[in-house]
C-alpha cells in the first residue's frame, strides 16, 4: 500500500500519463490518503512516504485536467484535515506562496481552488485546539485573499461597459 499510495501520487501528476490513467490514480491515491493515512490505521503509511506525497501533491495546482484536478484536491484538503498544523505546520506559508508565484491566471485560480477546498476541510474539525489553528489559519490568509480581490475588483472595473441602444 505503502508504495502504490506514493507512485499513485507520482503517476497522478505525471503529464507523460494519459488523462483518464492519471484521473484513476488520482482516485487511488484519494482512497489511500483515507485508508492509510492515520498511523492507527492497519497498513499506516510511514512519515517519509506521507512526506514525499505531501511534496508531490503541493504541485497539483498545474494540473490542466478537471477531473483530475478535482479529485487531487481532495487529497489536500483530507491531508491538511488530518496533518495541519500539527504534522505539516509549514502547509499554508507554503500553498500561499504557490498562490503568488503561479505562473499563470488559470494556476492561480486552481491554488486558489485549493486554499478553499483547506479551509473547507479544516472547518469541520470540532475540537477547541483545532478551531484554534482554524482561526489563525484564516487570519494568515486573510491577506492574500484581500488583495487579490481588490486586483480581480481593479481589473474588472476597468473593463469596458457595454451599453445596448
Amino acid at each position: 500500500a505503502v508504495v502504490s499510495t506514493q507512485s499513485t501520487g507520482e503517476m497522478s501528476l505525471g503529464t507523460n500519463v494519459p488523462g483518464d490513467m492519471r484521473r484513476m490514480a488520482a482516485i487511488c491515491l484519494k482512497n489511500g490518503v483515507t485508508k492509510f493515512w492515520r498511523s492507527m490505521s492497519p497498513n499506516a503509511l510511514c512519515k517519509e512516504d506521507k512526506d514525499r506525497i505531501k511534496e508531490i501533491i503541493l504541485g497539483c495546482h498545474a494540473e490542466e485536467k478537471k477531473e483530475v484536478f478535482d479529485q487531487l484536491i481532495e487529497v489536500v484538503g483530507k491531508i491538511s484535515r488530518y496533518d495541519f498544523p500539527k504534522n505539516w505546520p509549514n502547509f499554508i506559508p507554503t500553498l500561499l506562496q504557490v498562490i503568488e508565484s503561479a505562473p499563470s491566471e488559470e494556476q492561480k485560480v486552481r491554488a486558489l481552488t485549493m486554499i478553499y477546498k483547506v479551509v473547507k476541510m479544516l472547518s469541520t474539525k470540532r475540537l477547541s485546539a483545532d478551531k484554534k489553528g482554524f482561526r489563525e489559519t484564516t487570519e494568515a490568509i486573510f491577506p492574500l485573499i484581500g488583495t487579490l480581490w481588490e486586483n480581480y475588483l481593479r481589473m474588472f472595473n476597468a473593463q469596458p461597459v457595454l451599453t445596448y441602444l
